[in-house]
């Protein structure tokens, strides 16, 4: 069970990442 939780918190830290470097380009481009 622990390690299912684990397996879905670092499936959301790579989402949040990968959000991140979208929102960043965005803006850079927006510029």
């Amino acid at each position: 069970m622990i390690s299912e939780t684990f397996k879905n918190a670092s499936k959301l830290v790579k989402i949040n990442q990968f959000l991140r470097i979208f929102v960043l380009k965005l803006s850079v481009f927006e510029i």
